[in-house]
């Protein structure tokens, strides 16, 4: 029952913010084309409303092409800090000029259709730029400099002395919780992170070097630049005749101990044993 309500509130409060940004955006709109008005009325000049609106068009693209960036954003949210930063940069410019672009196209058809003239999508796209290139870059920069700061990886979030019991990830709609005790192997497979358990297999957004940062020390080791292993289910350790071994786990699954990394692998006191 509580769920339900949960569901049914997190459904309202999104219809309502929805509803505020559009309210928003009309609003802007409005008080666009009544500058427009006041100017014209001070400079002496004629003031066309539906003209007004045309090139105040463009407030109506703000929620559509921010919500595209923010889901680009998220999707590349396990990146690192620069990369993140260069997305975000990028996402600012290509957003303004798709934007310019599509008020720009916009104005061409709708004049050459009900209007006795018609704009020159070129003329536009440079006019729009000159006039409201402030407005593009504010909005699309404050909608990644958001998300930069809100996709901080967890582990920034935690003290250090302080360690996750489990993992919760996504799966669609679904959350699914994995017991950190019960992981046996973490091998990266970019964008993702898979988790393998005694029967299952996990795919979690995040980079190992985070996840790395969140687990035991003592229990689980790096043994490859793309993978780590729990030592409470190593099985076996096999040399491969070149530096290199081969690790099996309890879940019967084969992982290579990388030359570089034996010497810390040899500190668990499993390596003489094979």
């Amino acid at each position: 029952m509580k769920m339900s309500q949960q569901i049914h509130t997190n459904k309202f409060n999104s219809l309502l913010n929805r509803k505020t940004v559009i309210a928003a955006i009309l609003l802007l709109l409005l008080l666009s084309s009544l500058q427009d008005f006041l100017v014209s009325s001070f400079q002496d000049g004629a003031f066309y409303l539906g003209e007004s609106l045309l090139f105040r068009s463009f407030w109506l693209f703000f929620p559509v092409l921010i919500y595209a960036q923010i889901r680009i954003l998220k999707h590349f949210s396990y990146l690192n800090i620069t990369q993140r930063f260069f997305l975000a940069v990028v996402s600012i410019i290509t957003m303004t000029f798709i934007h310019a672009l599509i008020f720009a196209l916009t104005v061409y058809f709708y004049s050459l259709l009900f209007m006795d003239h018609f704009y020159t999508p070129n003329k536009t796209f440079l006019y729009t730029l000159s006039e409201d290139l402030l407005k593009y870059l504010l909005f699309y920069t404050g909608t990644a400099i958001t998300l930069y700061w809100k996709n901080q990886p967890s582990a920034t979030l935690l003290s250090p002395n302080v360690l996750p019991e489990s993992f919760t990830i996504s799966n669609g709609a679904q959350k699914i919780i994995v017991p950190i005790a019960e992981i046996q192997v973490i091998t990266a497979s970019p964008p993702y992170c898979l988790l393998q358990t005694a029967d299952k297999k996990h795919y979690h957004a995040v980079t190992l070097k985070s996840l790395e940062a969140l687990l035991p020390p003592t229990t689980f080791i790096r043994v490859h630049k793309s993978a780590m292993v729990n030592l409470l289910f190593v099985k076996s350790i096999k040399s491969r005749g070149n530096g290199d071994y081969d690790i099996s786990m309890q879940n019967e699954s084969l992982v290579r101990l990388s030359r570089n990394y034996v010497a810390a692998f040899k500190k668990s006191g499993l390596i003489h044993s094979a």
